[in-house]
């Protein structure tokens, strides 16, 4: 935040000389305030000026944030876009029954909801498992991933919550003889390596596959408890952003979605 708060500074000084006439923004639900200000002074307000691209219901880092309190001028200029080209009406619809009941932001002052949207492709349902034990739930995606060829493997990725459980299915795959590459924080995915992918929830954001398995979606898991805070409204906002990152896992898939779990499951697959 300093940072930003610097550099805004030094330009509004005129102390840097900036060659930008556009900025384009992707992901702005995960930006705050201070980036929006500072974006707003890379270039003079003009025609085309800014083009920002955002969805609050997959905000898993940013806060909310009013644009128009941040000197960039959305009503009258914003469009929603309804039609997803990714994924399935039923992944779709799966992902947006984590989110029921909560509100969430237009990244202005105003408030958005799913009303309107809809996906072009159609397949078949999410399927959702929970199992008695961890070792029944790895057996059945492993059992499961048998059914591809090496190929294919490179089309599917496993997600999880948390880092040690990605090691956990990478000792797994091992044992079986499954090929696999892990997507983490330095490294990227690409076509030329072989093997199922596997990720955190959150590092598979951005990313697509033809078949996702989502597990581990336990109670205790998803929400994680980590907030070390009896304040409702911090509790409510984690478990807020905790929904979207299942949302955004949900949605990573194009043609079909397993969810799955042992024990408990999640509260957040109460709804469907």
């Amino acid at each position: 935040e300093d940072v930003y708060r610097d550099a805004i500074g030094l330009i509004q000084a005129k102390l840097i000389q900036l060659p930008y006439s556009s900025v384009i923004v992707d992901e702005a639900q995960d930006f705050g305030g201070n980036a929006f200000r500072l974006i707003r002074e890379l270039v003079p307000e003009q025609k085309n000026d800014l083009f920002i691209v955002g969805d609050a219901h997959q905000r898993i880092y940013g806060s909310n944030v009013v644009l128009g309190q941040c000197g960039i001028k959305v009503i009258g200029r914003s469009k929603k876009l309804r039609l997803n080209y990714r994924t399935t009406e039923q992944i779709r619809n799966c992902a947006t029954s984590v989110l029921s009941n909560h509100q969430f932001d237009d990244l202005d002052a105003g408030l958005d909801n799913q009303k309107g949207y809809r996906s072009v492709m159609t397949g078949d349902k999410p399927v959702i498992h929970c199992f008695n034990t961890e070792d029944e739930e790895k057996a059945f995606i492993i059992k499961s991933l048998n059914k591809f060829t090496e190929a294919e493997l490179a089309k599917i990725c496993i997600t999880v919550r948390r880092n040690s459980d990605v090691d956990c299915y990478a000792k797994a795959l091992l044992l079986n003889k499954i090929p696999y590459f892990k997507i983490d924080s330095n490294s990227t995915d690409t076509v030329s390596v072989l093997g199922v992918r596997l990720s955190t929830m959150h590092r598979i954001k951005g990313l697509e596959f033809d078949y996702v398995f989502v597990a581990g979606v336990n109670e205790g898991v998803l929400p994680l408890s980590i907030i070390d805070s009896n304040d409702v409204t911090i509790m409510q906002e984690h478990e807020k952003k905790e929904r979207s990152l299942l949302y955004v896992a949900v949605t990573r898939a194009k043609r079909f979605c397993c969810i799955s779990g042992f024990g408990k499951l999640s509260k957040f697959l109460s709804s469907l």
